[in-house]
């Protein structure tokens, strides 16, 4: 019981399952995984820098473009003071990963999960990373981003 109830409320082990479920909008032969973060700072007790990477690298086996994907669930949509709809972000995080892909000149994506589980979400959206400049997305925003099989042609 303790085990089961750490391993569904633990931020960590609840993205570790979304990030398992979006490894599955991009299945084998058509996709590669290249590279995956291990976040073993965690476990060092000390900053390892690959560890500030997104979550995958893929690469599509048709096309040969590679593009990076970052993970974030959320149980449900937020509201602002302002009573608007959205999400709260970090955007220390998604400078971050804008100068990954500036600098690798590789596409990142936002993977957004909301609702339903981790491994199971209600809704999926793709967003590139360099279009979210702000602490609060609006779920116009978000709502705009691209589906998983819209980034098989990225």
């Amino acid at each position: 019981m303790v085990y089961f109830t750490y391993w569904a409320t633990n931020p960590y082990k609840k993205g570790t399952r979304f990030e398992q479920y979006v490894s599955t909008l991009f299945p084998e032969p058509d996709f590669i995984i290249q590279d995956r973060t291990r976040d073993v700072s965690k476990f060092l007790n000390r900053r390892v820098e690959s560890d500030m990477h997104p979550d995958f690298l893929f690469r599509n086996q048709k096309t040969g473009k590679s593009f990076a994907v970052e993970c974030k669930w959320r149980g449900k949509w937020a509201q602002n003071k302002n009573g608007e709809i959205g999400l709260w972000w970090n955007r220390t995080q998604g400078e971050r990963y804008a100068a990954y892909g500036k600098e690798s000149g590789i596409p990142v994506f936002i993977a957004i999960g909301i609702g339903g589980s981790p491994e199971k979400p209600t809704e999926v959206y793709f967003l590139e990373a360099d279009r979210l400049h702000y602490v609060f997305l609006n779920q116009s925003l978000i709502k705009s981003g691209k589906s998983a099989s819209q980034l098989a042609y990225v």
